[in-house]
Protein backbone atom coordinates (compact mmCIF):
# COMPACT_ATOMS: atom_id res chain seq x y z
CA UNK A 1 0.00 0.00 0.00
CA UNK A 2 1.33 3.42 -0.92
CA UNK A 3 1.52 6.18 1.66
CA UNK A 4 -0.77 9.16 1.21
CA UNK A 5 1.91 11.46 2.59
CA UNK A 6 4.64 10.34 0.19
CA UNK A 7 5.55 12.92 -2.37
CA UNK A 8 4.02 11.92 -5.67
CA UNK A 9 5.74 12.44 -8.96
CA UNK A 10 3.92 14.50 -11.45
CA UNK A 11 3.35 13.03 -14.87
CA UNK A 12 4.41 15.27 -17.72
CA UNK A 13 1.53 17.66 -18.36
CA UNK A 14 -0.22 16.46 -15.18
CA UNK A 15 -1.32 18.46 -12.15
CA UNK A 16 -0.41 18.19 -8.47
CA UNK A 17 -3.85 19.42 -7.42
CA UNK A 18 -5.31 15.92 -7.08
CA UNK A 19 -2.76 14.51 -4.59
CA UNK A 20 -2.63 17.82 -2.69
CA UNK A 21 -6.42 17.91 -2.40
CA UNK A 22 -6.49 14.29 -1.21
CA UNK A 23 -3.84 15.07 1.43
CA UNK A 24 -5.82 18.10 2.58
CA UNK A 25 -9.03 16.07 2.91
CA UNK A 26 -7.28 13.32 4.87
CA UNK A 27 -5.58 15.88 7.14
CA UNK A 28 -8.86 17.68 7.87
CA UNK A 29 -10.59 14.36 8.57
CA UNK A 30 -7.86 13.41 11.07
CA UNK A 31 -8.12 16.80 12.80
CA UNK A 32 -11.93 16.73 12.90
CA UNK A 33 -11.95 13.20 14.30
CA UNK A 34 -9.84 14.26 17.28
CA UNK A 35 -11.77 17.39 18.27
CA UNK A 36 -14.45 17.69 20.92
CA UNK A 37 -17.65 19.71 20.59
CA UNK A 38 -17.36 23.34 21.74
CA UNK A 39 -18.53 24.06 25.28
CA UNK A 40 -17.69 25.72 28.53
CA UNK A 41 -14.65 24.61 30.47
CA UNK A 42 -16.04 22.49 33.25
CA UNK A 43 -14.69 21.36 36.60
CA UNK A 44 -16.64 19.05 38.95
CA UNK A 45 -15.65 19.08 42.60
CA UNK A 46 -16.50 16.61 45.38
CA UNK A 47 -20.16 16.80 46.35
CA UNK A 48 -21.24 17.45 42.76
CA UNK A 49 -20.43 21.19 42.63
CA UNK A 50 -19.67 22.25 39.06
CA UNK A 51 -17.86 25.42 37.99
CA UNK A 52 -18.23 26.47 34.37
CA UNK A 53 -16.21 29.25 32.71
CA UNK A 54 -17.15 30.58 29.27
CA UNK A 55 -15.08 33.32 27.59
CA UNK A 56 -16.80 34.99 24.63
CA UNK A 57 -16.00 37.27 21.73
CA UNK A 58 -18.27 40.28 21.48
CA UNK A 59 -18.39 42.19 18.21
CA UNK A 60 -20.38 45.35 18.82
CA UNK A 61 -20.44 48.64 16.99
CA UNK A 62 -20.83 52.15 18.32
CA UNK A 63 -23.14 54.76 16.81
CA UNK A 64 -23.32 58.18 18.48
CA UNK A 65 -24.84 61.51 17.56
CA UNK A 66 -23.72 64.66 19.38
CA UNK A 67 -25.99 67.71 19.16
CA UNK A 68 -24.21 71.06 19.40
CA UNK A 69 -25.54 74.61 19.83
CA UNK A 70 -23.37 75.77 16.92
CA UNK A 71 -25.43 76.66 13.83
CA UNK A 72 -22.47 75.77 11.61
CA UNK A 73 -22.31 72.21 12.95
CA UNK A 74 -25.68 71.30 14.50
CA UNK A 75 -24.74 67.64 15.00
CA UNK A 76 -21.73 65.37 14.74
CA UNK A 77 -22.17 61.68 13.93
CA UNK A 78 -19.77 58.92 14.91
CA UNK A 79 -20.35 55.46 13.48
CA UNK A 80 -17.86 52.65 14.19
CA UNK A 81 -18.57 49.12 12.94
CA UNK A 82 -17.79 45.93 14.88
CA UNK A 83 -14.47 45.21 13.17
CA UNK A 84 -13.42 48.85 13.39
CA UNK A 85 -13.93 48.66 17.19
CA UNK A 86 -11.17 46.05 17.36
CA UNK A 87 -8.81 48.61 15.82
CA UNK A 88 -9.84 51.25 18.40
CA UNK A 89 -9.27 49.21 21.57
CA UNK A 90 -7.38 51.24 24.16
CA UNK A 91 -7.05 48.42 26.68
CA UNK A 92 -7.69 44.71 27.11
CA UNK A 93 -11.38 43.87 26.54
CA UNK A 94 -13.15 41.03 28.36
CA UNK A 95 -16.47 39.24 27.98
CA UNK A 96 -17.12 36.08 29.93
CA UNK A 97 -19.33 34.13 32.30
CA UNK A 98 -18.80 31.97 35.35
CA UNK A 99 -21.45 29.57 36.65
CA UNK A 100 -21.36 27.68 39.94
CA UNK A 101 -23.88 24.84 39.87
CA UNK A 102 -24.80 22.75 42.92
CA UNK A 103 -27.87 20.53 42.78
CA UNK A 104 -30.89 22.52 41.59
CA UNK A 105 -29.25 25.91 42.36
CA UNK A 106 -26.87 27.90 40.20
CA UNK A 107 -25.13 31.21 40.61
CA UNK A 108 -24.34 32.86 37.28
CA UNK A 109 -22.02 35.84 36.98
CA UNK A 110 -20.81 37.66 33.92
CA UNK A 111 -18.74 40.69 33.01
CA UNK A 112 -18.16 42.94 30.00
CA UNK A 113 -15.25 45.38 29.84
CA UNK A 114 -14.80 47.30 26.58
CA UNK A 115 -12.33 50.23 26.48
CA UNK A 116 -12.24 52.07 23.14
CA UNK A 117 -10.94 55.41 21.90
CA UNK A 118 -10.80 57.23 18.59
CA UNK A 119 -9.31 60.36 17.15
CA UNK A 120 -11.82 63.09 16.37
CA UNK A 121 -11.68 65.91 13.88
CA UNK A 122 -12.81 69.42 14.76
CA UNK A 123 -12.16 71.04 11.37
CA UNK A 124 -9.59 73.20 13.18
CA UNK A 125 -12.27 75.75 14.05
CA UNK A 126 -11.51 76.17 17.75
CA UNK A 127 -9.49 73.04 18.42
CA UNK A 128 -6.93 71.07 16.45
CA UNK A 129 -8.52 67.61 16.73
CA UNK A 130 -8.64 65.44 19.80
CA UNK A 131 -9.40 62.03 21.22
CA UNK A 132 -12.67 60.59 22.51
CA UNK A 133 -12.63 57.54 24.75
CA UNK A 134 -15.38 55.33 26.14
CA UNK A 135 -15.11 52.52 28.68
CA UNK A 136 -18.16 50.29 29.03
CA UNK A 137 -18.49 47.98 32.04
CA UNK A 138 -21.41 45.67 32.75
CA UNK A 139 -21.70 42.95 35.36
CA UNK A 140 -24.39 40.31 35.74
CA UNK A 141 -25.45 38.26 38.74
CA UNK A 142 -28.25 35.67 38.59
CA UNK A 143 -29.51 33.12 41.12
CA UNK A 144 -31.11 30.25 39.20
CA UNK A 145 -33.27 27.28 40.24
CA UNK A 146 -33.67 24.23 37.98
CA UNK A 147 -37.41 23.54 37.70
CA UNK A 148 -37.19 20.86 34.98
CA UNK A 149 -34.39 18.45 34.12
CA UNK A 150 -34.52 15.85 31.37
CA UNK A 151 -31.58 13.90 29.88
CA UNK A 152 -31.27 16.29 26.92
CA UNK A 153 -32.81 19.53 28.21
CA UNK A 154 -33.49 21.58 31.30
CA UNK A 155 -35.27 24.75 32.41
CA UNK A 156 -33.85 27.20 34.95
CA UNK A 157 -35.75 30.14 36.46
CA UNK A 158 -33.98 32.92 38.27
CA UNK A 159 -33.64 36.49 39.39
CA UNK A 160 -30.70 38.81 39.20
CA UNK A 161 -29.40 42.22 38.28
CA UNK A 162 -27.05 43.89 35.79
CA UNK A 163 -25.40 47.22 36.62
CA UNK A 164 -23.92 49.22 33.75
CA UNK A 165 -21.20 51.87 33.93
CA UNK A 166 -20.02 54.17 31.15
CA UNK A 167 -16.93 56.34 31.50
CA UNK A 168 -16.15 58.84 28.80
CA UNK A 169 -13.09 60.98 28.24
CA UNK A 170 -12.77 63.82 25.76
CA UNK A 171 -9.42 65.48 25.08
CA UNK A 172 -9.24 68.43 22.70
CA UNK A 173 -5.94 69.62 21.28
CA UNK A 174 -5.33 73.39 21.30
CA UNK A 175 -6.21 75.13 18.08
CA UNK A 176 -6.45 78.91 17.90
CA UNK A 177 -4.75 79.46 21.24
CA UNK A 178 -1.43 77.82 22.07
CA UNK A 179 -1.16 75.05 24.64
CA UNK A 180 -0.53 77.61 27.37
CA UNK A 181 -1.36 81.26 27.31
CA UNK A 182 -0.88 84.15 29.68
CA UNK A 183 -2.11 87.66 29.33
CA UNK A 184 -2.74 90.82 31.31
CA UNK A 185 -6.31 91.95 31.65
CA UNK A 186 -6.89 95.71 32.03
CA UNK A 187 -9.39 96.74 34.67
CA UNK A 188 -10.91 100.07 35.61
CA UNK A 189 -11.91 101.04 39.14
CA UNK A 190 -13.80 103.80 40.85
CA UNK A 191 -13.70 104.14 44.60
Amino acid sequence: MKSLFRRSRRKPGGSRAGPLLAGLVVGLALIAGGTRPAGAQEATYPGGVQILFTPNLWLAGVNATIKTPLPRVPEVNADVGPFQVLGHLSGVPFLGEVEIHDGPFSLLGGAVHLPVSADITTRNVLFNGGTAGLITNAETANLLYRVLEQPTQYVDLGVGFRPWAFTSNLTLNPGILPDRASFVQPIGSIR
